[in-house]
């Protein structure tokens, strides 16, 4: 492994000349990021940001974006290099993470990427970026309660996990359960855990955009209570009990007893 604490002196000039050829990389990565997106949360919002860390997780820079994700983006690094060893950080890998506490994100809707950098195969740097997503589920739509008293009434939380694995996508992690519907290999971790579930509580389940198996996936004998903001009609699933209203006070009124 090559030594990168080479001590050199460096004149101004050249502090200058890297600080601006790495504060343009960082600004064209920002770019690619909000023309190559469609949510208009980051292509007309920017509510994005981009940096570049070195193989340690220090900090180097950071576009111009939204400055407190930094913290988000530096807190997602250091949790990637604490639960993954330098030896399981491969070229073409791929990390997520949104959790407040496992992976000191802002809040869930902002998902951090986080991607190892290699030169000469040696890892040098990690270049990560988050962005806001609409909805990640919780008690209201938005994903942003006021009244929430815990992080599970925000969405889903997601701990760093590596969903890229020297360039393929892990459908078959058993956390890539937001895949659900849309991926086979998802499918075999979660439709197991449906068929066993005592009960099931479906709210806001909506099975249009998913494939057949999952319009009604707990069959005849599944007690499913479904919380739902219009009545069904289109009978790709079936409840035993249906109740048609505002689907985050119906969960906080279930959730109270």
């Amino acid at each position: 492994m090559m030594d990168f604490d080479i001590e050199r002196n460096i004149d101004a000039v050249e502090v200058e000349v890297f600080s601006n050829r790495i504060l343009a990389i960082i600004e064209e990565m920002g770019a690619k990021l909000v023309r190559s997106s469609f949510s208009p949360n980051i292509k007309e919002r920017q509510d994005c940001s981009v940096a570049l860390f070195d193989r340690n997780g220090r900090a180097i820079a950071q576009a111009a974006h939204i400055p407190i994700h930094l913290g988000s983006l530096k807190g997602g690094v250091d949790a990637v290099l604490r639960d993954f060893s330098f030896e399981n950080i491969l070229v073409g890998d791929a990390f997520m993470c949104n959790d407040a506490y496992l992976a000191g994100g802002t809040h869930l809707p902002d998902i951090s990427i986080i991607t190892p950098v290699f030169h000469s195969n040696e890892l040098r740097f990690f270049v990560a970026c988050v962005g806001h997503h609409s909805d990640v589920g919780g008690a209201v739509p938005g994903s942003i309660s006021p009244s929430a008293t815990t992080i599970f009434e925000e969405g889903i939380r997601i701990p760093p996990i590596k969903i890229v694995r020297q360039g393929i996508l892990q459908e078959d992690n058993p956390l890539s359960l937001g895949s659900a519907g849309l991926s086979p290999l998802a499918d075999q971790h979660l439709l197991p855990l449906v068929h066993e579930s005592d009960l099931i509580i479906a709210a806001g389940y909506d099975p249009i955009e998913m494939r057949a198996g999952w319009r009604n996936p707990w069959g005849e004998k599944g007690k499913v209570i479904e919380f739902t903001a219009v009545p069904n009609t289109h009978y790709m699933h079936q409840a035993d009990l249906s109740f048609v209203g505002h689907i985050g006070e119906s969960l906080n009124t279930l959730r109270r007893g």
